[in-house]
């Protein structure tokens, strides 16, 4: 699905496995473990999906870089939440 938001490109859910996949505007995508369907649909519906990533997903759930980014230079992005 994609999202209207600055930072986030698109997302998806995967109900049977309870893992949503993120991808940033950057190119980089993570994968969240463990997030319970009504706690993707209030991400989902949520009025600023990066407020709710930082308040209620970051730091709370396991999340795993699945496929770098790049920066505005062209140099591939590490980060790792």
């Amino acid at each position: 699905m994609i999202t209207q938001s600055s930072h986030m490109q698109a997302h998806e859910y995967d109900p049977e496995t309870q893992q949503a996949f993120v991808q940033f505007q950057n190119g980089a995508v993570y994968r969240v473990d463990g997030m319970a369907q009504w706690e993707y649909d209030n991400f989902r519906q949520a009025s600023s999906p990066g407020q709710y990533w930082h308040n209620k997903i970051k730091g709370q759930k396991t999340i795993t870089l699945v496929s770098p980014g790049s920066t505005k230079s062209g140099k591939v992005s590490k980060r790792r939440w």
